[in-house]
């Protein structure tokens, strides 16, 4: 088992949340209205999993790697050896809820605006929405000890 920095954190996205839940009980209810219809049904569950999938958002920092967890369907590792330099974000996140992907990169965020802008050795780019964005970018550099350069 690896030994922790003593990083992690998590988001919930109450707003995410709420928004595909009332969009799923809206269908459920339509499917009560015009009976069974299995278009209605799949779109309940489209909405069952957006819910689900925006509902969490948890990062973990070991002394190798970087975890991204979003709600129980997307899991991304990275290690920390493939980070070329990481920053806070000075851009703010507005309604981005998820994973999208942007201009050679991805974000992941279900709440707030502040972020860390983590550039790899690849060329690519990842936005983690987190609260304290400078704590991460920290924590990385501790964990990384001089193995890359970090932008300010």
């Amino acid at each position: 088992m690896e030994k922790t920095p003593g990083y992690s954190f998590s988001q919930t996205g109450y707003l995410p949340m709420l928004i595909f839940s009332a969009a799923g009980f809206i269908v459920l209810y339509f499917i009560y209205l015009v009976g069974f219809n299995f278009l209605f049904l799949l779109l309940f569950l489209l909405f069952v999993a957006a819910a689900v999938a925006f509902s969490r958002l948890e990062v973990k920092l070991t002394e190798t790697k970087l975890e991204i967890i979003l709600g129980r369907i997307i899991h991304r590792e990275l290690k920390l050896i493939e980070i070329a330099s990481v920053e806070v974000n000075p851009d703010k996140l507005y309604s981005i809820w998820g994973a999208w992907p942007i201009a050679g990169g991805w974000v992941y965020s279900v709440e707030g605006f502040s972020s860390a802008s983590i550039y790899l050795k690849n060329g690519s780019k990842l936005i983690l929405g987190c609260n304290d964005p400078q704590t991460l970018v920290e924590k990385i550099k501790i964990v990384n000890k001089n193995k890359f350069f970090i932008k300010n």
